[in-house]
Formats: C-alpha cells, structure tokens, sequence
C-alpha cells in the first residue's frame, strides 16, 4: 500500500469479518491431519539447500520425484521425473555427504539420508 486510498481499500475486506466457526475449524483440522498423513518428503522447495552444494545436486526437485513415487506409486514417472530433474546436474548417489544442505534447511530434514534412499529408488 503506498497510498491513504489502497489502505482503505485494503481495510475494507475486513469490515464484515467473520471468524471460522467451530464447523469449519473442524474441516481444517480434518484436511490437515490428512496431508500430514500422506507418506512423503516434507521438502518446502525453498532451495536453500542446493545454493552450496559443492556436486550441484537439485535435491528440492530429487524430492519432488520420490515424493511422485510415494504418493502416488508411480515408479516409472518418478522415475522418468528424476532422470529429467537431474539431466546435466548432478545425481542423488553423487552427494558427498558434506552436510551443508543440512545445515541450511530450515525444515531441520535428514537431507543426506533422504538423498541415499532416493538414489536407491531412483536410479
């Protein structure tokens, strides 16, 4: 906002407001407890991690592949999915073990772990 006109526009969304009822606090809690129920890689893609990662490995998008794999029990595009993610970058099996992508992932994930059972399903 950078005029008196869109704060007072902005405001004005708010003027009826009406808080969630219990109802529907209840379907969200519900839909949460579901998505967190979903077997997969809890990886935010903030990409963080890749930024000094000395072998240049697209670990967010290696990820998004198992994650393909385990959501949806689909091999052969997770597959088709990492070879592609990975063309010209480099592989989970190349990971040297370093731990800065640890060190830097605000999620606190076992990145070099999850990395090893990527390349195991993966390649």
């Amino acid at each position: 906002m950078s005029t008196l006109e869109q704060m007072e526009d902005n405001i004005s969304y708010m003027r009826n407001f009406q808080p969630l009822t219990e109802e529907e606090k209840e379907v969200i809690r519900k839909a949460t407890d579901a998505i967190a129920s979903v077997d997969s890689i809890k990886c935010t893609g903030c990409r963080y991690c890749v930024e000094g990662c000395p072998m240049s490995i697209p670990i967010p998008n290696i990820f998004s592949a198992r994650n393909r794999q385990l959501m949806y029990n689909d091999i052969q595009g997770a597959k088709n999915m990492y070879g592609w993610q990975t063309s010209g970058k480099g592989k989970a099996s190349d990971c040297l073990q370093c731990g800065q992508c640890e060190a830097a992932c605000p999620q606190h994930l076992p990145i070099i772990e999850l990395l090893q059972e990527c390349a195991a399903n993966l390649e």
